[in-house]
């Protein structure tokens, strides 16, 4: 059983990576307050046909002028809310954990919209941010994000 189990999600992952899109895109963290730009790049793997697996890869923020390079930087789980519409609506949700010099957990949700351009995909997606670190107090910031996603034909 074990191995029948193995053998369906290989088959499923295989099968999705010809449907592996690149994202590259510019954001406004922390609405509101004091705000600040990040470009962030991320790769999304589709699951199943409503809901997908998005990887970030690539954070450079702005105001602090750092580069955060890796993977699991941020990991997010995309509902795609099938309705008829000119776009796809979806919600993101997910958390992370880093471990850098000191403990910090992250939790975001939002709502995000995206659009086929020829064979592009523009996407614009906002929410909110969850975040504590150590043993400080919990903070939340707004965040509003908008790019391209490009689809990787491997197979």
């Amino acid at each position: 059983m074990r191995k029948l189990l193995i053998l369906m999600v290989s088959v499923l992952i295989i099968t999705n990576l010809s449907a592996l899109n690149i994202g590259v895109g510019i954001g406004v963290e922390d609405l509101g307050n004091d705000a600040y730009l990040r470009i962030k790049g991320d790769a999304i793997l589709p699951i199943v046909s409503f809901l997908d697996y998005r990887l970030g890869f690539l954070i450079f923020n702005l105001k602090e002028k750092d580069i955060t390079l890796g993977t699991g930087i941020d990991n997010d789980i995309l509902v795609k809310i099938p309705v008829p519409f000119l776009f796809q609506i979806y919600i993101p949700c997910g958390f992370s954990f880093y471990f850098n010099d000191g403990k910090s957990f992250n939790l975001n949700g939002g709502f995000g919209l995206e659009k086929e351009l020829g064979f592009l995909k523009g996407y614009l997606e906002g929410g909110l941010r969850y975040f504590k670190t150590g043993e400080g107090e919990g903070k939340t910031r707004f965040y509003l994000q908008g790019g391209i996603r490009i689809p990787l034909e491997i197979l």
